[in-house]
């Protein structure tokens, strides 16, 4: 595996694009909004295709009066965010580092531990399956 800042970060550019193409209902304003979806399926595909330990993880802070959320994946120590740039202050559309060097990210604060990402329709009935799919054929045409 190529150095693991470059290799996720390439990964987390392919399945930000395909995911942001595929027309999926649920991604019409990406990435406003769409962190949740997002992250659960950069988990579910660094888990899927590369066996990696990724987990979901979302945050809370209270900014200007109001309560925001946010969700990334988290690898061994790295965080791969390929929402952030929603929010005024991180331009680049995907973020790939330590977690160690990321106070953004330290500012949310989180009531629950990681978790593995969530893979089935039985427990997400909404699952973004237009953007799952669109994932796994740019997965399948990288291989190629």
């Amino acid at each position: 595996m190529p150095a693991p800042q470059l290799f996720l970060k390439s990964e987390a550019e392919m399945v930000r694009q395909a995911a942001v193409s595929a027309g999926e209902p649920m991604f019409r304003i990406f990435p406003h909004g769409c962190c949740g979806p997002a992250a659960e399926l950069l988990a579910r595909h660094l888990r899927q295709h590369w066996s990696l330990d990724a987990q979901y993880v979302t945050g809370r802070q209270e900014l200007q009066g109001h309560s925001w959320t946010h969700a990334w994946a988290l690898i061994d120590g790295w965080i791969i965010d390929i929402t952030s740039d929603q929010f005024p202050e991180i331009a680049a559309p995907v973020v790939v580092t330590p977690a160690e060097d990321s106070p953004w990210h330290a500012l949310w604060v989180s009531d629950e531990a990681p978790r593995a990402p969530i893979t089935s329709l039985e427990l997400w009935p909404d699952y973004p399956s237009l953007a799952w799919e669109a994932i796994e054929a740019a997965h399948t045409s990288r291989r190629q």
